[in-house]
């Protein structure tokens, strides 16, 4: 049972909580060469004022032991996911706690309480949390909350100081993707991620074919810019046979001396499988990104083996991994 204070996060109350953020142990990009503690506290400081400034609904929460924050939750609107699912949808993007073992499970059963009543008053019918698969602690929370798991993601990094790119034959031409490209990619992504092994079609409460869709608006919304800075396409006799996603991580970018990007997705045709398409993908992402940035991430399911082997033969290696889980409301 909770024994602590749990009151509303502001602005006004913010600085409260990086001594939280200061001893937490699996900060994001805490695997980038060369970065400092204090440069990845004011990435994720940075990332907290920045949803307590969002107009829309958005809810954070601390824990304080006396005047002591030990325990911090935030908890995000999905307006995206609720459009393709029809159903409303929330993800908490941070769960921390800090103290022994007993005290940390504590904090953050009181915390999960208070957002899932929260969420119950909102009328979320549907909650997620991801945390890194060495937390723990927080995963047995979110167990003992009744979460369960979805899927297991695997984070690979290519750094252009440490690893060399070697050349290789691409089987078909890779360009840019243009304008007319956008509808075939669409349908292409819509056919090729059915009955995909991720968290959405692992949900039994979302159906195939929303989840299906859900890849085909991610292409789209890839095409017109809004979520990558860059597409290719793959073509056979004039026609598309893959395409690939590239963006840059501009949000922390600005808190560490390095810079990275990411080959988010890749899609090849059924047809086109096995013929070298997937690796000439990635292989041409790193050239492009070659001049840009420092560092290169993939991230896959950790079943995925096939995506794995090839990014290890192209010179990745595995830095971290990611643990999914869904609640129901």
């Amino acid at each position: 049972m909770l024994r602590y204070d749990v009151e509303s996060l502001t602005l006004d109350t913010l600085q409260m909580v990086k001594p939280i953020i200061t001893i937490y142990e699996y900060k994001p990009y805490r695997y980038i060469r060369g970065t400092k503690n204090d440069q990845l506290n004011n990435f994720v400081m940075g990332e907290l004022k920045a949803q307590l400034q969002l107009p829309q609904d958005n809810y954070a929460y601390l824990v304080k032991d006396g005047a002591e924050a030990v325990g911090l939750a935030t908890l995000r609107m999905l307006p995206w996911d609720k459009q393709i699912f029809a159903k409303e949808m929330a993800a908490i993007d941070y769960l921390r706690a800090i103290g022994n073992y007993e005290e940390r499970v504590s904090i953050l059963d009181g915390l999960l309480s208070k957002l899932i009543t929260r969420c119950k008053d909102l009328k979320i019918e549907h909650l997620s949390c991801r945390v890194d698969t060495a937390d723990l602690v927080c995963i047995h929370a979110l167990e003992g909350a009744g979460f369960k798991l979805m899927d297991i993601i695997v984070t690979y990094c290519f750094d252009f100081a440490k690893s060399s790119l070697k050349e290789l034959e691409y089987p078909f031409r890779i360009r840019s993707q243009e304008e007319e490209d956008i509808e075939p990619t669409v349908a292409l992504s819509k056919l090729s991620f059915q009955n995909y092994i991720d968290r959405f079609h692992s949900d039994p409460t979302l159906d195939d074919q929303s989840c299906d869709q859900l890849y085909a608006e991610w292409a789209r919304n890839s095409c017109v810019g809004l979520v990558a800075d860059q597409v290719f396409v793959a073509e056979d006799n004039g026609k598309i046979v893959g395409f690939s996603t590239c963006k840059f991580h501009k949000e922390v970018n600005r808190f560490i001396d390095h810079k990275i990007g990411e080959i988010v997705l890749v899609c090849v045709s059924p047809k086109a499988r096995g013929s070298g398409v997937y690796t000439s993908f990635i292989h041409h992402g790193l050239r492009w990104f070659r001049e840009k940035v420092d560092f290169v991430q993939v991230v896959t399911q950790i079943n995925n083996t096939f995506v794995q082997r090839a990014w290890s033969n192209l010179g990745f290696r595995l830095i971290g991994s990611r643990s999914t889980f869904h609640k129901w409301l």
